[in-house]
């Protein structure tokens, strides 16, 4: 084996690895982020319709 077909092994080694290391740990880095996102997500809602129900109570008093 010459030095040419030893880095072409190098190298489809290499992709070898990105293919089956990186990319799951990327798709499932996003998944964790989308359900994080979507969790403050329903935080924030949450929060907005606890202050908006105050609101309207406060204002439905007056009138």
């Amino acid at each position: 084996m010459n030095k040419k077909e030893m880095e072409k092994q190098h190298f489809l080694l290499l992709k070898k690895a990105f293919l089956f290391g990186f990319l799951p740990m990327m798709s499932s880095l996003l998944i964790l982020y989308l359900w994080l996102g979507l969790f403050i997500g329903k935080v924030i809602s949450d929060i907005g319709a606890v202050i908006f129900f105050i609101f309207y109570k406060n204002v439905s008093e007056f009138f």
